[in-house]
């Protein structure tokens, strides 16, 4: 990718049930001439989508597990210091880096994890139909 800024997100997921947390470092690239396109909402349900569809199998249980998330804690790390100006930047740290999916929830927040568990149910879905093909192939079913 041409102009492109490397940053490291770490993020941790917690959830409701047991308050047990996953710890996630994320390496990701941003095209630099189209940061000023990245809006916040779409970072952060992206980072969420990614945890349960592509860090992990997205199965039911992650599914159940992504409709457990109550908070969503960020931190940034980019050698480039411009990225941090970015009006997206600018709206995760007025939160502090902090996303709240319960009684705490502002209006972004339940947009973002409406849209994120989507997403996810969709991926597993499809991996579970996938599932079920590969097994009727082989006549298990």
């Amino acid at each position: 990718m041409k102009n492109k800024i490397n940053v490291t997100v770490n993020a941790i997921f917690t959830y409701s049930d047991t308050y047990e947390q996953d710890i996630i470092d994320n390496d990701m690239s941003f095209n630099a001439d189209r940061l000023k396109d990245i809006k916040e909402h779409q970072l952060i349900a992206t980072l969420i989508i990614d945890e349960f569809t592509k860090n992990q199998e997205p199965t039911l249980d992650a599914f159940r597990k992504a409709e457990k998330l109550v908070k969503l804690s960020l931190s940034f790390q980019c050698e480039n210091e411009s990225f941090f100006q970015e009006p997206f930047m600018k709206a995760i740290f007025s939160r502090m880096g902090k996303y709240f999916f319960n009684e705490k929830s502002e209006l972004i927040e339940d947009a973002i994890k409406q849209h994120a568990v989507g997403h996810i149910s969709k991926a597993v879905m499809k991996a579970e139909k996938d599932q079920f093909k590969k097994m009727f192939a082989k006549g298990v079913c």
